[in-house]
């Protein structure tokens, strides 16, 4: 468990920075890069949320792992380009020129390790699950569930 705690640590600061701004939020997300996951959703989402709090900018993070699959089939291909294009835009329109280490959303493809995924869950200050098409989400709930002894995580489903 120390060894766990000191990659969530890690993880904070490579995603918020070293000297993270005052209140501060991780959001966190896992999943298969799938258009039934609803990535393209969350990120056109995510860009709504700075447009109607600017004052986050600068502050808050989205952590997303989309385990990249299926690249040979056309539809996924397309919509995994598309989500991309959606990052590069969150990215380039919501730069914090008092903060240009930070960025508002770290895109990650690759998977997570299991002791990695389990140390980014206790990272974070929100937590966001958004299937859109299949009906369920592998994720495991409890890890929202006051897993740190403050004042628990935030979800959005």
């Amino acid at each position: 468990m120390p060894e766990t705690l000191v990659k969530k640590e890690a993880i904070r600061k490579k995603i918020l920075g070293q000297k993270p701004a005052k209140n501060a939020r991780l959001f966190f997300s896992v999943e298969r890069f799938d258009y039934t996951k609803g990535i393209k959703e969350k990120l056109l989402a995510y860009s709504r949320y700075f447009k109607k709090y600017p004052d986050r900018i600068g502050k808050d993070v989205l952590y997303q792992v989309a385990v990249t699959n299926r690249r040979t089939v056309d539809t996924y291909r397309v919509y995994q380009d598309e989500c991309m294009e959606i990052v590069k835009k969150i990215v380039e329109e919501f730069r914090d020129p008092s903060r240009p280490e930070w960025k508002p959303l770290v895109f990650q493809t690759d998977g997570l390790p299991r002791p990695d995924l389990v140390a980014a869950y206790m990272a974070m200050d929100v937590g966001v699950v958004t299937p859109k098409k299949d009906g369920m989400n592998l994720t495991d709930y409890s890890c929202f569930d006051k897993q740190r002894g403050e004042d628990g995580i935030d979800m959005i489903i």
